[in-house]
């Protein structure tokens, strides 16, 4: 790798910056990774408005009610979000316990998801656990 030269870092404004090294020189990254704008779009597509995802798809909760998050660095509001109940949890058990049945000649879940859901579900647990006082 080529040293460069002080006279050639007081004119690097106009010089473009390919390598890794003029990267790191010039912090020229692009955009920072927690620029917003991705996010606000993401959304933006579904109206800020979300129900509950259900056996893969977004239905409205059962007893119709939302509640708003924001941000807490700024105030404002993000998004409405689905207030689950005992009844929309329940439908989801149901849902997706159907799902988790043996169909002969459907594919197996892999090995990788069997243990990805296990470990999710320890975790789960634990956090109860934890909540409750154990």
């Amino acid at each position: 790798m080529r040293t460069v030269t002080r006279s050639e870092r007081k004119t690097e404004g106009s010089m473009p910056h390919n390598t890794l090294a003029d990267k790191l020189r010039t912090m020229d990254y692009g955009p920072a990774p927690e620029d917003p704008l991705l996010a606000q779009a993401w959304l933006d597509q579904f109206k800020r408005r979300f129900g509950h995802f259900i056996g893969g798809s977004w239905s409205a909760p059962a007893e119709r009610q939302y509640f708003e998050t924001c941000d807490p660095s700024t105030g404002e509001k993000i998004a409405d979000i689905a207030q689950g109940t005992a009844a929309d949890v329940q439908a989801a058990v149901n849902v997706d316990s159907i799902g988790l049945k043996y169909t002969p000649g459907a594919a197996a879940p892999s090995g990788a998801f069997k243990q990805l859901v296990t470990a999710v579900v320890k975790k789960v647990y634990q956090e109860s656990l934890d909540g409750i006082g154990r």
